[in-house]
């Protein structure tokens, strides 16, 4: 049920679609997966309805298949970078319904999660 999760993700990657949120998803993610990541990564209220909870989950499996730390830290800092580019170009309210507003704190969390 795991590799379930970012299956739909992979698929809109694969046929080369822009992915701006998380309409490519096209079922119920598994509760088991937000609670071991919530467990694992100490990161409260994981929400699949956003991208940030595709990329904790990314960056645990990365950690747990033995990625390099440079290589998980490149993934989530591009990441970063790349949402607070959008912050500074939309009306804060309108990049709180794309990114959720926990999304600076997950930020911090996951970052911290790699430093363990």
């Amino acid at each position: 049920s795991l590799i379930y999760a970012i299956k739909d993700l992979r698929n809109a990657i694969a046929h080369n679609n822009v992915i701006f949120d998380t309409r490519f998803k096209t079922g119920k993610v598994d509760s088991r997966l937000s609670i071991l990541l919530e467990t694992e990564m100490s990161i409260n209220n994981i929400d699949f309805k956003y991208m940030d909870a595709y990329v904790t989950a990314i960056t645990y499996f990365l950690s747990k298949m033995g990625a390099s730390e440079k290589m998980r830290e490149g993934f989530v800092e591009q990441y970063d970078s790349e949402t607070e580019r959008l912050r500074h170009r939309l009306p804060a309210n309108i990049c709180n319904k794309i990114l959720g507003t926990q999304h600076k704190s997950n930020m911090k969390l996951i970052k911290g999660f790699m430093k363990h």
